[in-house]
């Protein structure tokens, strides 16, 4: 997968993910675990995304956010029908590290693993204990799957039909976790301007060059979703100078879509983006964007 279609993957998430907290506000509240998945990933410095899909799900709108089941590709009927699992009803959570080669996934859910046992040598898999192996829609999409826990599968797409093996309890030391049901977190590596990505969202992966990393992490309040930003750097001259590179570039998307002369709906990307506030907080920059309830409707 190229770099711009990872970055827009990753951003797409967020905003799809962030989407539905909107409507999360009075939502049920339950326990919730995210360090048991996260624990299971690959170590190392590649993105990283969280979401409780358990809260969409109690929220009523998880099958607006996914799409129609009558839209859904004939393979993946063929997979629901096959194995009974089908992510809008046996998902609750899932937590995804994208790796330059690899896609790898720990997900909490309700699984038939002997369906999922023969629905993997029915497509000319094999499977050997806990783990299972089958060719994707091209050879080098291998998938391979195995069972980490009663109600949790370690998932891997990659060239190496044996990748789901690198998932396992403790490969991950805990790590403080954004107080949120949606994140991702991004590396400094991946930290940025990337060319086919929107103007303002090219821009603040630039301005944060530098950065140790960066949280972006999505909450629903009354006035609809804020995602905040956190990006800790080596010191704070660093800090403060990507926060003014921040203020700068979101000045500058506003004269540009002021020059444009059309009045920019409350609603679009890109006024969120130039809504956006940014500080430094002695090493590490904050950010905030609100994305209005509107938002929504307005990008679909």
């Amino acid at each position: 997968m190229n770099t711009r279609r990872r970055i827009l993957i990753y951003l797409g998430a967020l905003i799809a993910g962030s989407a539905v907290l909107y409507f999360l506000v009075f939502a049920p509240r339950r326990a919730r675990d995210p360090q048991r998945l996260l624990t299971c990933l690959p170590a190392g410095g590649h993105p990283t995304l969280y979401i409780d899909v358990q809260s969409l799900r109690e929220a009523g709108i998880l099958a607006s956010i996914a799409g129609s089941a009558s839209l859904e590709e004939p393979e993946y009927k063929q997979f629901v029908s096959a194995t009974g699992f089908d992510y809008r009803t046996g998902l609750d959570a899932a937590a995804v590290y994208f790796a330059p080669e690899a896609r790898f996934m720990v997900v909490r859910g309700r699984f038939d693993t002997a369906k999922l046992t023969a629905y993997a040598k029915s497509r000319g898999g094999r499977c050997a204990a806990e783990l299972c192996m089958v060719e994707g829609s091209a050879p080098e999409r291998q998938i391979s799957w195995v069972k980490l826990d009663r109600d949790v599968l370690g998932i891997a797409v990659s060239k190496d039909p044996l990748a789901a093996t690198m998932l396992a309890r403790g490969n991950r030391a805990a790590e403080p976790l954004p107080p949120a049901p949606v994140w991702l977190a991004l590396p400094g590596a991946a930290l940025e301007a990337r060319e086919g990505l929107p103007p303002g969202a090219s821009a603040l992966l630039g301005s944060l060059s530098g950065a140790n990393r960066a949280t972006f992490a999505a909450n629903a309040t009354g006035k609809g979703i804020e995602v905040r930003l956190v990006a800790p750097f080596d010191d704070q001259l660093r800090a403060e100078a990507s926060a003014k590179r921040l203020r700068e570039a979101t000045e500058a998307l506003k004269a540009l879509m002021a020059r444009e002369g059309t009045p920019v709906p409350r609603a679009s990307l890109g006024a969120v983006l130039a809504g956006g506030s940014f500080r430094a907080d002695r090493a590490r920059v904050e950010g905030l964007w609100t994305l209005p309830g509107e938002f929504f409707e307005a990008n679909k």
